[in-house]
C-alpha cells in the first residue's frame, strides 16, 4: 500500500533520537486535533523508556499561530535537540529556519494546506505536499500520528497501548471534523469501541459527567468535543492536556467540573459576539469582514462559524490587536496584530482567497472551508478591499470536494 511521505523517515528520526537521549521538544496547535497528537507522541516516546523535554502549546494571543519566532524565543534556549511541529508549521517558514539555525532538527506534521513552498532545513510529512502519492489527501493530524506511532513502536506497540491512543485518536479525528473516509474512519471506529474500556481518568470522569442513559460512546464523544474543543492555556498547556495526564480520578472530577463551567460561560460569550456581527452585516456587502479590540481572539473560529452558517457569505472574524502605548516607539504604531478566522459558505476555498490578497497577509493558511490569518492593523483595510473585489470575481464556488468540514475550535493564525 501507498505510504505517506515521510512517514517512516520521520519514525527513524525518533527513534533515533529517544536511543541517543536528545532532548525531544512537541510543539502542537491548542485545539483538541493539536492536543491528543501530542499526547499520543508523548507517549509513544515514552513508552520506548525516551522522556519529552516540553510540550509547548502557543498563546495565538501572545504567539501568534504556528511556530513563530515569538514562540520559539521561550524555549529556543533547549538547542539542540529534535523538535516536533504537530497540526501547525506548514507556513511557519521564518520560525523553522530559526530553530534549525539555532541546532534543532525539525520534523513538521501537519494536514492543512501546502502555501506554495515548504519550510526549509524540515522533514515534513503532509499528504497535501508535493509528490505524496497517498491517495487520501484529507487525514485528521492525529490520524497522522497515529499512523506514525504504529511504526514508531511496531511490535511494542501493546493491546492496552493501542487502545489508550485509539480514544484519542477518536477524539481528536471527531473534534476536526475532517471526512470519515480512509484512516479517520479507522481511529473513529476502532476508538469509539475502545472508549468503553477506557482506563484513563480524565475520560472516566468525563464520561460520568456527560453520559445519560442510551447514549452510545459516539454521542459521548460529541458531547466531549463539546467540552474540550476550546480550553484555556496553563503554562502553555492545554487544560485538555493537563486532564488526560492527570492520574487521579477524584481531581480528574473536579477539572472536569470547572471545564464544564467555562465550556458554558463560553458558548453564552460566542452567540453574544456573533450575534453583534450579524446585526451589524449589510446586505450589500459580498463578505463578513469585521473585528474588535475587545473579543476573545480564541473565540473568532466557532464565531465565525456561526456567522457563516447564518449569513452563507465568506466570513472573516477578528481579533484587534490593542493600540500601542504612548511610551513605545511610534514606528510601531498601526502594526498591532489583527488575528481571525476564516469560514466559507458552499464549497469556496479561503485559502486559495487569502493566496491572491497574500501582500496585506502576515501569516494564512488552513483547510479551503476553514483557516485563519494574521496581520497588521494597518493593512486590514486594504484586506478587506482586496478580498471583496475577489469574491465579486469569484462568484461560484470553487468545485472542491465535498467536506463534512473543519472544526470551529481552530484555524486562526
Amino acid at each position: 500500500m501507498t505510504e505517506i511521505k515521510n512517514l517512516k523517515k520521520a519514525a527513524k528520526k525518533i527513534r533515533q533520537a529517544i536511543k541517543k537521549r536528545e532532548k525531544i521538544i512537541i510543539f502542537a496547535d491548542a485545539d483538541l486535533d493539536g492536543t491528543t497528537s501530542a499526547l499520543i507522541l508523548e507517549e509513544t516516546i515514552q513508552n520506548l523508556g525516551g522522556g519529552v523535554d516540553l510540550v509547548y502549546f502557543p498563546d495565538r494571543d501572545t504567539d501568534g499561530y504556528g511556530l513563530t519566532e515569538k514562540a520559539l524565543g521561550n524555549f529556543i534556549n533547549r538547542a539542540p535537540g529534535l523538535l516536533v511541529a504537530l497540526d501547525c508549521g506548514i507556513g511557519s517558514f521564518e520560525g523553522i529556519k530559526k530553530a534549525s539555525r539555532a541546532g534543532f532538527k525539525v520534523i513538521v506534521i501537519d494536514h492543512h494546506e501546502i502555501l506554495g513552498k515548504l519550510p526549509e532545513n524540515a522533514l515534513v510529512i503532509d499528504p497535501k505536499q508535493p509528490k505524496d502519492k497517498y491517495p487520501f489527501k484529507k487525514l485528521a493530524n492525529v490520524s497522522l500520528t497515529y499512523k506514525l506511532s504504529e511504526i514508531i513502536l511496531g511490535k511494542e506497540m501493546s493491546n492496552i497501548v493501542q487502545k489508550s491512543f485509539l480514544e484519542l485518536s477518536a477524539l481528536g479525528a471527531i473534534a476536526d471534523m475532517m471526512p470519515e473516509q480512509d484512516y479517520n474512519k479507522k481511529v473513529i471506529e476502532e476508538g469509539t469501541l475502545c472508549l468503553k474500556e477506557t482506563f484513563r481518568p480524565g475520560f472516566l470522569a468525563l464520561i460520568d459527567f456527560v453520559k445519560k442513559d442510551g447514549d452510545t460512546s459516539r454521542n459521548i464523544f460529541q458531547k466531549i468535543v463539546t467540552i474540550l474543543n476550546i480550553t484555556g492555556l496553563r503554562n502553555n498547556l492545554t487544560e485538555s492536556y493537563l486532564l488526560f495526564k492527570e492520574k487521579n480520578l477524584s481531581k480528574a472530577k473536579e477539572m472536569v467540573r470547572n471545564l464544564v463551567d467555562e465550556s458554558v460561560k463560553r458558548q453564552i460569550r460566542i452567540q453574544e459576539i456573533a450575534e453583534q456581527v450579524i446585526l451589524s452585516d449589510k446586505l450589500d456587502n459580498n463578505i463578513v469582514f469585521i473585528g474588535n479590540e475587545m473579543w476573545e481572539q480564541i473565540l473568532t473560529g466557532p464565531v465565525a462559524s456561526r456567522v457563516c452558517n447564518k449569513t452563507k457569505k465568506p466570513t472573516f472574524i477578528f481579533k484587534i490587536g490593542k493600540p500601542c502605548s504612548e511610551s513605545e516607539s511610534a514606528l510601531l504604531r498601526g502594526k498591532e496584530k489583527c488575528r481571525g478566522s476564516v469560514r466559507m459558505p458552499d464549497k469556496r476555498d479561503a485559502v486559495m482567497a487569502m493566496k491572491s490578497c497574500d501582500n496585506f497577509l502576515e501569516v494564512y493558511g488552513g483547510h479551503p472551508p476553514a483557516a485563519g490569518f494574521t496581520t497588521s492593523k494597518d493593512k486590514v483595510e486594504g484586506l478587506k478591499k482586496c478580498l471583496k473585489e475577489y469574491f465579486l470575481k469569484n462568484l461560484d464556488p470553487t468545485p472542491l470536494p465535498a467536506s463534512r468540514g473543519v472544526g470551529s475550535g481552530g484555524n486562526s493564525l
